[in-house]
Parts: structure tokens; sequence; C-alpha cells
């Protein structure tokens, strides 16, 4: 169900495409033309203006009776994203890979009756239904409703298409994807019953295709498909789902790119390097390290995101898919573009070396 922040952003595009027919003077232009112009506009609109829109909030009591689940909270998205929904006065189940890492420790130093870790291995079931089994006793004994599950935890993989190691992609995928799957399959008899939300952090790597990062681009597009589908299925039970997608932001996941590319560098087949070129192989590692470095923003931009999450989850008119940042916000809006521009720069780099 979109949001009525989008629907209003929508008509002002609708309006102003009717505004501009008028002055160019529509019966000149062809119908379809008109409409072409209206929808490019209302989309950009929704896409623009929707989130600096106002909109109420659940705070104060209401908040302190509901509890939000965070996976991958050791560190990055997840791990703000729960300190500041605890500092908001939300009951908080932060999940995470490492019980006795220094993402877990920082959050149980909060010594706080609302914030509860959890070890939860997405790819691993067992441990989701522990998590599940856990989340419900606590929710009984503290009387408090389930607002939200937030699928956050993720990993990295890089490389082209042709040197993706078979595993890797697996695991990729089950972490990515099957996981959010698991989660959600786990945590939905709860959202049922409070009315809640589903809120997936998936990425515009899920719209665009990026260079370098076929793995985790096809397990992303997966995830994007897996919050619509999910998004259509829960709408009679009035479970909302929704989307964060943003671009690249330099938290452990990505810092962590350099090292992924030495690894996949080495581990690439002779014949293939042969076929490919040395050199195109190491320049093309080198432009993907450029690529992390001069559009990754820096860790202190990911409130961008954690604002993103919290709007989904407390807002009473949440978006149904959030860009946060401007970046990801011109990627979506220019990714035509942007997929012609990636196959030429492969094709450039392959050509000169």
């Amino acid at each position: 169900m979109t949001c009525r922040r989008e629907w209003l952003a929508r008509g002002v595009g609708v309006g102003a495409a009717l505004a501009l027919a008028w002055w160019w003077q529509a019966q000149t232009l062809q119908v379809v033309g008109v409409v072409a112009l209206a929808r490019a506009l209302a989309w950009a609109s929704a896409l623009w203006l929707a989130p600096a829109l106002p909109a109420r909030r659940l705070q104060g009591p209401a908040l302190a009776r509901r509890a939000v689940l965070v996976t991958g909270c050791d560190s990055g998205f997840g791990h703000a994203a729960a300190r500041r929904l605890h500092a908001l006065g939300a009951r908080v189940f932060a999940c995470v890979l490492l019980p006795h890492g220094p993402g877990a420790d920082g959050l149980r130093a909060l010594a706080s009756p609302r914030m509860r870790v959890l070890p939860l291995d997405v790819t691993d079931a067992p441990s989701v239904a522990a998590a599940a089994h856990a989340v419900q006793q606590d929710l009984q004994d503290s009387g408090c409703e389930l607002q939200a599950v937030v699928n956050n935890a993720g990993i990295l993989n890089v490389g082209e298409t042709e040197w993706m190691d078979i595993e890797e992609l697996r695991k990729t995928i089950d972490v990515n994807t099957i996981g959010q799957v698991r989660v959600a399959q786990a945590f939905l008899p709860l959202l049922r019953k409070s009315k809640g939300r589903v809120v997936n952090v998936n990425s515009v790597a899920g719209r665009i295709p990026c260079t370098g990062l076929a793995p985790y681009v096809i397990s992303k597009y997966a995830s994007v498909a897996f919050t619509e589908c999910l998004k259509v299925d829960m709408t009679k039970f009035s479970v909302s789902v929704h989307s964060i997608e943003p671009a690249i932001y330099m938290t452990p996941m990505a810092e962590g790119s350099k090292f992924l590319l030495k690894k996949k560098f080495d581990a690439i087949p002779e014949k293939i390097m042969n076929d490919y070129g040395h050199r195109y192989i190491e320049k093309f590692m080198k432009v993907v390290e450029l690529v992390f470095l001069v559009f990754s923003k820096p860790p202190s931009k990911i409130l961008e995101v954690v604002d993103a999450i919290e709007d989904a989850i407390l807002s009473e008119d949440p978006q149904d898919c959030y860009y946060p940042g401007e970046r990801s916000k011109l990627v979506i809006t220019l990714k035509d573009e942007v997929k012609y521009v990636q196959g030429y720069l492969t094709k450039l780099i392959y050509n000169l070396w």
C-alpha cells in the first residue's frame, strides 16, 4: 500500500505535468506524450518530494509498549538502528552473529531492560527458531507487541559473473536473501497479531547491476523481489512491508571490499586469467576500489539510513521504498544511464589495457 505522502507527491508531479502541457498548448501534443510526461513527473516527485513531507510518528507511551527486532546488530546500520530505537523508547531485540563481539558488548553496556541482545545466525534455521521463541516469551512477560522486524543482516561479495565461486555465491544468497525469508517467516505470526511491519534493508544494487559486485547484486535483486512479493501477500493481514535501498556507505562490510577483491583476484582460474588478461583484471580491481573510494559515504553518514529505518518503523504513513541520501536517489533516477556507463567502462578497460 503506497503511503499518503507518496500519493501527494505524485499528485504534485501530475499537476506539474498538466501545467506544462497547458503552457505548451497541449492540443498540439499527443495524448500519449502528456500521459508519459505526467507519469515521469509523478514518479520523480514521489522519489524526491515524499521523503521531505512531514508525517506523524509513534512515540511516548505508545512506543514504550512496542518492540522491534533488528538483525545484523554487530556493526553498521543494524547497530546504529538498535541504539536509535532504544533511545527513542522502544524495546529492542538486537540480534548479533557474534554474541561476545564488540558490537554485542557495546549494546549490553547500555544496561537497559529494554535492550536485549540475542544470538542469531540467519543462515541457521534452529538459531532463527530459538530467537523467535525467546522474543515470543519476552513479549508475553513484558506485555509488549512486536512493532517491526528489520532484516538488516548481510554480507558483501565481489567479482564479475565468470569469476564467481558457486559456493561463495550460495553463501551470499543464503545470508542476503534466504536469511530475510527465514527471519520473516519466523516472526510473521507475531506481526500478524500486532499488524506490524517488515523492514528489509536492501540496496540500490537490487535495482541496478554494479560493476564488480555480481554475487552481491544477484542476492540483492532477489531480496528486492522477495520484499515485493511479501508486500503483496501480507496486505490482507494489514502487515506492511518496506524496502530500504541505500547506495554505498563505508560500513565495516564495505571496508572489507579491498581484501575481498584481492582474495577474488588470487582465486581466478589461470585459463580465465589468460582470456581476460592479467592487466585487465588488475586495472579492473583498481577501478572497483576507486568506485568505493569516490562514491562511498563516510561512516558518519550512515545515520541517513538509520533515519529511513526509523521512519519505516515509526511513521504513521511509511513509504514503500526508501532511498537514503541524495546519491541513491540520483542513481535510481538515472538507472538506465548508470547501466550503460558501467558496461562501457568495463569495455573501455578491456580495450585500453
